[in-house]
């Protein structure tokens, strides 16, 4: 993944955690993203370079091909997929069977102004989100997996989000 791009996005992210106070390696970071933002942040926690600056503990991915990313084991991962979305089967590999990873698989929630099962419809993030509320809801989790991962990330989960946006453009091609 030693792409421009990918340079640039660690950048991103790295400034966007900076902005928001958080000092390199003193506090725990969970990552996340939908779809390639997801593959982004597991590619991420698993980059030493990246892990060096900041302490990535976990991941929470929704609708993202990660089965091919080698994570630490130190790094708590949690991927949702909707049963019928594509996307996450597109690294075309069975998840990695470790204690840190955790797959769950949703029925899509219905979502106002998308088709029941197109392909767009069931990778929609607003209906990854949607689904993820009603399916696993504080309590209601019984996979002992999950729970850990809910424990693990209380902290995370309770408390108080900034959303910074960031507009990442590919490098000029050199001559």
């Amino acid at each position: 993944m030693a792409t421009r791009l990918y340079a640039a996005i660690a950048q991103a992210v790295a400034a966007a955690m900076r902005s928001a106070g958080v000092r390199p390696g003193s506090e725990p970071v969970l990552l996340s993203g939908h779809s390639q933002g997801g593959l982004v942040a597991t590619r991420l926690a698993a980059d030493p370079a990246f892990r060096r600056r900041f302490r990535v503990t976990s991941v929470l991915t929704a609708g993202s091909p990660v089965s091919r990313v080698d994570v630490p084991k130190d790094v708590r991962v949690l991927s949702l997929e909707h049963r019928s979305d594509l996307v996450p089967r597109l690294d075309q590999k069975a998840d990695p069977d470790t204690v840190n990873r955790v797959r769950v698989v949703l029925d899509p929630s219905p979502l106002p102004g998308c088709a029941p099962e197109s392909v767009i419809g069931v990778h929609d993030s607003d209906r990854y989100a949607r689904s993820a509320a009603q399916q696993l809801a504080r309590g209601s989790v019984r996979d002992p997996q999950l729970v850990q991962w809910y424990l693990d990330n209380d902290g995370f989960l309770r408390g108080r989000t900034t959303t910074y946006d960031f507009l990442i453009r590919r490098p000029p091609e050199r001559p």
